[in-house]
C-alpha cells in the first residue's frame, strides 16, 4: 500500500462532503431551472478502443471510450459530477459546486442506443448541492446540502443537510418537489427499502438516518461522525445494510434494514485503515462481497459474513486514490482518482485494462453495457462494453429481413438497433448510424458505410461492393467477408471464432487509428 499524508490526499481530490460557509449577506435566494433543450452540444463522441493488458483474463471483452460530457455551470461555477444511477434505458447524474458556493444539478441521459447516449433532461438548483441519488417508484431521491438561509431552514432542524424528492414524468425530471431535512451539514448517500429511506450524512454531527417515504419525516437516527456511504444487500427488507465510517480510522457499521428502521448494529474495524475525511469513499455490496474504497489505501473486499478480515486488498500500480467502486458480472470498476478507471477481472483480481485521462475519477457506475465515470469538474466519461459474439450464436430467434431483395437506401438511424436473419440483396447504399445484427448471407450491390459510433455484426457472409469502416465504427464478422471493390479501413474490424475468410478484389485503404483483431485468413494484408 502507498501511504501519503492526509493533507496531500485532502488537497488532491474533489470535495464531496464538506461544511460550507453560510453567510446570509452573500447567499441569494435559490432559483430552479428545468430544461430539455440545447443539451446535446455538451457531448463529444469518440469510440476509441481501450486496450486490455496483454494476456488479460476476459480480453475478448472490449471497452471503448465512447463519449465525454462537460459539466454544467451553476452560479458562474463549473459543477463537479458526484454520483450516477442507471435505471433501464435512463442514466441519472448528480452535480454540486465544490467549495463555499452552493449550487447543483441533476441530469438524465437516454442510453437506449448504446452507440449514442443523449442528454435529454436537466434540473438546476442554484442554492443546493447534490452528492448522491437513487430512484424508486417513479421518484428520484437526492441528498446533499443547501444554504439554510435561502431555503428558510433553521439551524435547529438542520445544519444544511437535505433530501430532495423529485416526481418523475416517464423517467424525466420535473419541478414537483418535496424536501426532507437531515442533521449534519451534507447528505452523502441514500437508499430506499420498502416505505423508508436510509441516508448517511456527515461529517460532524452525522450518522445514519431513517426517513418515512410518505412524508419525509425523520423517524430514526444513529449518530456518529464521518458517515461516508451506505449500501443495502439486494436492496431488500431484512438484509444487511453496511455503512462506511471514515477518518481517523475506518469502521463498517453493520445493521439489519427492517421495514421501518435499522437494528442489530455491529461495528467492524477494518484493520485501522484510514479513510479520507473529505472526498468520495464508496461501499458497494455485490451479492456476498463488500467492496470498500479507502482512498489512498486502495480497495478492500470483504465477505458479508466476515467484515473484519479482507479477502481482497487491491492497490493500484500508480498513485491513484480509490474513490468509487461498482461491479458487473465480470469486472470490478474502480474510480481511482488521478489514475483514472481501473477495470479488474472478478475471477482472479488481475487488471484487465486501465482507462487513463486528464482529471480525477471520483465515482463509477456500470450496468454490463455502459460504464459512467464522474470526473469532478471534468464532467463525465462514458465507456461502452462490447462482448464478442458467442461461438455458438443462436440466430433462430431473429426475424427474417423481408423482402429478400430491397431497393433504395437502407439506413439504420442513431437510436435504432435492428437484428435480422435471412438471405438478402440490398440494391442501394447501406448506411449504419446505430446497431445492425445479421445472421445469414447479405449482399450489397452498392456502398456499405459504417458511421462513427455504429456497430455492425454479421454471422455468415457479408458481400459488399465497396466497404467504408469509418473512424469510431465497428464491424464484427463471424464467417466470410467479400469486397468486390475497395475496403476503406479507418475504424474497428473484429473477427469472432477461427474460420473467418476475407477476400478483397480492390485495394485495402488504411487510415491511422484503425484496428483489426481476431483470427482470419485474407488474400490481402489488413
Amino acid at each position: 500500500m502507498k501511504y501519503f499524508s492526509l493533507l496531500l490526499l485532502t488537497l488532491s481530490i474533489v470535495l464531496f462532503s464538506c461544511k460550507k460557509d453560510k453567510n446570509p449577506e452573500t447567499q441569494a435566494t435559490g432559483t430552479t431551472f428545468l430544461t430539455t433543450e440545447n443539451l446535446s452540444s455538451r457531448i463529444d463522441y469518440f469510440w476509441n478502443k481501450i486496450e486490455p493488458f496483454p494476456k488479460s483474463l476476459n480480453d475478448s471483452i472490449t471497452f471503448y471510450h465512447l463519449a465525454d460530457v462537460t459539466s454544467p455551470t451553476v452560479n458562474g461555477e463549473i459543477c463537479s459530477a458526484t454520483s450516477i444511477e442507471i435505471v433501464g434505458n435512463l442514466c441519472y447524474v448528480t452535480y454540486h459546486i465544490a467549495g463555499a458556493v452552493y449550487g447543483g444539478a441533476i441530469e438524465v441521459f437516454d442510453i437506449s442506443t448504446p452507440a449514442n447516449p443523449e442528454l435529454i433532461s436537466q434540473l438546476i438548483l442554484t442554492d443546493t448541492d447534490f452528492n448522491h441519488c437513487t430512484i424508486s417508484d417513479g421518484k428520484l431521491y437526492a441528498v446533499g446540502g443547501r444554504d439554510i438561509y435561502s431555503s428558510d431552514f433553521t439551524i435547529n432542524n438542520t445544519k444544511g443537510a437535505i433530501l430532495l424528492e423529485v416526481t418523475l414524468n416517464s423517467g424525466l425530471l420535473t419541478t414537483n418537489f418535496r424536501w426532507g431535512v437531515l442533521p449534519s451539514y451534507s447528505g452523502n448517500s441514500v437508499n430506499v427499502v420498502g416505505d423508508y429511506l436510509f441516508v448517511s450524512a456527515g461529517s460532524t454531527g452525522g450518522g445514519v438516518f431513517t426517513l418515512n417515504k410518505s412524508d419525509l419525516s425523520l423517524v430514526q437516527s444513529d449518530y456518529f461522525d464521518n458517515a461516508k456511504f451506505c449500501d443495502i444487500k439486494n436492496n431488500q427488507i431484512g438484509d444487511q445494510m453496511i455503512v462506511l465510517q471514515g477518518y481517523p480510522e475506518a469502521n463498517l457499521h453493520e445493521y439489519i434494514a427492517g421495514s421501518n428502521n435499522i437494528s442489530g448494529k455491529t461495528i467492524h474495524n477494518i484493520l485501522n485503515q484510514n479513510v479520507p475525511y473529505n472526498g468520495k469513499a464508496v461501499v458497494h455490496i455485490d451479492n456476498d462481497d463488500v467492496f470498500v474504497c479507502t482512498g489512498v489505501n486502495g480497495l478492500m473486499g470483504f465477505h458479508t459474513n466476515a467484515l473484519t478480515t479482507p479477502f481482497l486488498d487491491f492497490d493500484s500500480p500508480g498513485d491513484g486514490h480509490a474513490n468509487g467502486v461498482h461491479t458487473d458480472a465480470n469486472f470490478i470498476y474502480i474510480a481511482n482518482g488521478l489514475e483514472g478507471l481501473i477495470i479488474v477481472n472478478k475471477d482472479d483480481y488481475t487488471i484487465h485494462s486501465i482507462f487513463s485521462y486528464n482529471g480525477s475519477a471520483n465515482y463509477v457506475r456500470a450496468n454490463g453495457e455502459y460504464v459512467f465515470i464522474a470526473n469532478g469538474k471534468g464532467g463525465l466519461k462514458i465507456i461502452r462494453r462490447v462482448d464478442p459474439l458467442p461461438e455458438e450464436n443462436d440466430c433462430a430467434s431473429r426475424p427474417t429481413l423481408n423482402p429478400s431483395s430491397i431497393n433504395g437506401t437502407f439506413v439504420i438511424n442513431k437510436k435504432h438497433s435492428l437484428a435480422y436473419s435471412g438471405t438478402n440483396i440490398l440494391n442501394g447504399d447501406f448506411s449504419n448510424f446505430g446497431e445492425f445484427y445479421f445472421c445469414g448471407n447479405l449482399t450489397l450491390n452498392k456502398k456499405m458505410i459504417l458511421n462513427n459510433g455504429s456497430i455492425t455484426e454479421i454471422e455468415g457472409t457479408l458481400h459488399a461492393k465497396d466497404l467504408f469502416i469509418n473512424p469510431g465504427s465497428t464491424l464484427r464478422i463471424k464467417g466470410n467477408l467479400i469486397v468486390d471493390g475497395d475496403l476503406h479501413l479507418k475504424g474497428n474490424l473484429e473477427f469472432i471464432g477461427t474460420n473467418n475468410v476475407v477476400t478483397v478484389a480492390g485495394s485495402v485503404i488504411k487510415t491511422n487509428g484503425y484496428v483489426v483483431s481476431g483470427i482470419y485468413t485474407s488474400n490481402q494484408v489488413l
